[in-house]
């Protein structure tokens, strides 16, 4: 594993309201009312996780990341004020974390791995005092797959249902496993949970929900070895109560496939809601490609689903970015945008010609056609490298970006 030092840092935009920060002499991520939040040098950080919900003028945001120092980060801005903290997880070499919030803000569902096992705990906030503390709900850990478990995802709908995917090598095979559940909150919260299942073979998975839609997009060798890897997106009509995850469409995409190309991790969003879509329910994916043809050329390519069908609409770095590093994009919608962030490694701004930064790039749906505007380079008034984004907010009037 590579080591390396970095700064973790969220970077929040287009905020309606005025957050005001609090003082905080706690040696844990500080809140500035430029809503940038740094954290303590982390060493081997490999994987992050965010979410965010906005209610009214009320912000909740939680990050959660692996490295030397696993950590649960809450940031919390109310009308009484602002109130962050960190929580370490209970097993110190857990690895590839995400997490959700519920509808309400008041409990977050947290996957990852640990020792080639997945889990899925579930963490409470205590509004009661006069800061928000977070704990262990039900002090349970709720096993998923008990070896060679590997990148695990979780997506939360406003009906409180919640997908779950990953990754198994059961040494023969690559396997794509997924469950589903839903939780209520209220006087006596609850979880119900279903039987993990095996959706198909393949790799990297991640996952996306809307109301009995669970989307799962990964990628799938057809043969021949790595530079065969196809990117799959597979449509599940789910019954949430009974536990079922039934199959219902299974979409392929790849482009010609020459020596020695291949395809990154793939992502996938849904909005939070679809009435706002010029045509319905749709679903995002990106995925970096590369291929090297005398040299490397390097593509981050969003794909949208709709219809059934799986389609490419827009190569966010067509322009000045081909022949430099892009990678390991992400994405979420922010009411009726798709927004996607990846790691790109080029001379820009121009007197940063050694930084690796995090870009980020709008598409919208209008008048038939995607189109599409760059947002400003994420993490252009910070300083070192950032390679490692997490985004979210189809459930806030923000966009959050956390950087690793």
């Amino acid at each position: 594993m590579k080591t390396y030092s970095r700064l973790l840092f969220v970077l929040m935009a287009f905020v309606p309201c005025v957050l005001v920060a609090q003082p905080n002499p706690d040696p844990q991520p500080a809140s500035t009312n430029h809503l940038l939040i740094g954290a303590p040098s982390i060493d081997n950080v490999q994987n992050t996780g965010a979410d965010i919900i906005t209610i009214d003028c009320d912000v909740v945001m939680v990050m959660v990341y692996d490295g030397d120092e696993p950590m649960f980060y809450w940031d919390i801005t109310t009308y009484q004020g602002n109130y962050t903290g960190m929580s370490p997880f209970l097993d110190q070499d857990i690895t590839d974390p995400d997490v959700v919030l519920t509808p309400d803000f008041n409990h977050a569902l947290v996957v990852y791995e640990y020792n080639g096992r997945i889990y899925l705990s579930v963490w409470e906030f205590d509004g009661g005092q006069s800061y928000y503390e977070l704990q262990w709900f039900n002090n349970t850990q709720y096993p998923l797959h008990l070896q060679s478990g590997m990148n695990p995802n979780i997506d939360m709908d406003f009906g409180w249902h919640f997908a779950i995917t990953w990754h198994s090598d059961n040494g023969k095979t690559d396997e794509i496993w997924a469950a589903v559940g839903e939780f209520s909150s209220g006087g006596n919260p609850s979880l119900n949970l279903s039987d993990p299942v095996v959706i198909d073979r393949g790799r990297f998975p991640d996952v996306a929900i809307y109301e009995d839609t669970v989307t799962f997009t990964y990628l799938r060798d057809i043969g021949g070895g790595p530079d065969y890897d196809w990117v799959y997106f597979q449509e599940s009509k789910t019954n949430i109560e009974n536990h079922n995850i039934v199959s219902s469409h299974v979409n392929l995409y790849n482009t010609a496939n020459p020596p020695f190309s291949d395809y990154g991790r793939p992502r996938i969003a849904a909005p939070f809601y679809n009435d706002f879509l010029f045509y319905g329910s749709e679903f995002f994916v990106t995925v970096d490609y590369r291929e090297y043809d005398g040299f490397w050329q390097y593509e981050i390519v969003g794909y949208v689903y709709h219809n059934h069908q799986l389609s490419p609409v827009r190569k966010y770095n067509e322009n000045d970015f081909f022949f430099n590093l892009n990678k390991d994009p992400v994405v979420t919608y922010h009411g009726d945008e798709s927004v996607v962030a990846w790691t790109i490694s080029c001379p820009y701004p121009p007197d940063q010609t050694d930084r690796i930064n995090i870009m980020a790039r709008y598409t919208y749906y209008f008048n038939g056609f995607y189109n599409s505007y760059d947002a400003p380079l994420v993490n252009q008034y910070l300083d070192d490298d950032q390679t490692i984004s997490s985004i979210a907010g189809r459930r806030a009037n923000t966009v959050l970006y956390f950087l690793a």
